[in-house]
């Protein structure tokens, strides 16, 4: 990711890298970049950090909740021991970062 003072917010900079062979190659910044499973952005605000683990939490109840069927399902301390196991990672990963 590159960071300028530029205030353009609807264009990515352009950035060039040079090759071994002496030639040059250019790219465009991307509007996030993942590292360690954290996605940090230019204003570094982690608005998509925060819905993707949400997402992930979100997909981890639905499976705890067929889990904790009624009629056949583990018991209420169980499905406890599973959320902090399973949910409260999720939610927590990176969190003293952003």
């Amino acid at each position: 990711m590159h960071h300028s003072w530029r205030q353009d917010r609807g264009h990515s900079p352009l950035i060039r890298l040079p090759m071994l062979d002496g030639s040059e190659t250019v790219i465009q910044a991307g509007e996030t970049i993942r590292i360690l499973g954290l996605h940090i952005d230019r204003q570094l605000v982690f608005n998509q950090h925060v819905s993707k683990a949400t997402q992930k939490a979100k997909n981890t109840v639905v499976g705890l909740h067929i889990l904790a069927n009624t009629i056949w399902g583990v018991s209420q301390m169980e499905l406890c021991m599973m959320y902090r196991a399973c949910i409260v990672p999720i939610m927590m990963y990176m969190s003293p970062v952003w």
